[in-house]
């Protein structure tokens, strides 16, 4: 999108040195919108999915707990939540897909040794499912990819929330996806 001084702002969550973001301008001039080697100072998780729907990333940090101190999702204040690293990309599903949303740790040296634990909320599908959210519905069954950056190695997994009864009330075990990484 284009400011009216004609600027234009983007986020983009990198996730690998193999594809750079050039930019072009007219007249032919090209060149690198970011530096890549910085990925291996950064620990990063993206979440990616291409369905309409609007899924939270939630990335608990060691010692936190989700939904409390140390969750970095969207809308959780980073000195509220008491949280290191932050979410640097959000989105909510809607216009253009992939749709993507990302946490960073960017220094890879203060970085905990301890596991972060990785959460997707399925906001669209809510905690009662109905219509096209469940069963047959063509938003039931929602394939996402978490990515992960750490000291510069990329790995990229394929998870799934799978069709759930309709009118059936779920718990937070159910509605929480927790992904092994």
């Amino acid at each position: 999108m284009f400011s009216d001084k004609g600027v234009a702002d983007f986020n983009v969550a990198l996730a690998n040195d193999r594809d750079p973001i050039i930019l072009s301008y007219s007249g032919g001039h090209r060149e690198s919108a970011v530096d890549t080697a910085s990925l291996s100072t950064v620990f990063r998780v993206t979440l990616q999915w291409d369905l309409p729907v609007d899924l939270n990333l939630h990335v608990v940090e060691p010692e936190g707990t989700l939904n409390g101190k140390g969750d970095a999702a969207a809308n959780h204040a980073p000195e509220q939540y008491g949280l290191k690293g932050r979410l640097d990309l959000t989105d909510d599903g809607t216009g253009v897909s992939p749709f993507q949303e990302s946490y960073v740790f960017p220094g890879r040296l203060d970085r905990p040794s301890s596991n972060f634990a990785v959460y997707v909320e399925n906001v669209s599908r809510g905690r009662l499912p109905s219509g096209r959210h469940c069963e047959n519905g063509e938003l039931a069954h929602v394939e996402f990819w978490l990515l992960i950056v750490d000291q510069g190695q990329v790995s990229r997994k394929k998870f799934e929330w799978v069709p759930l009864r309709c009118n059936l009330q779920i718990d937070d075990r159910t509605y929480y996806l927790r992904l092994p990484h």
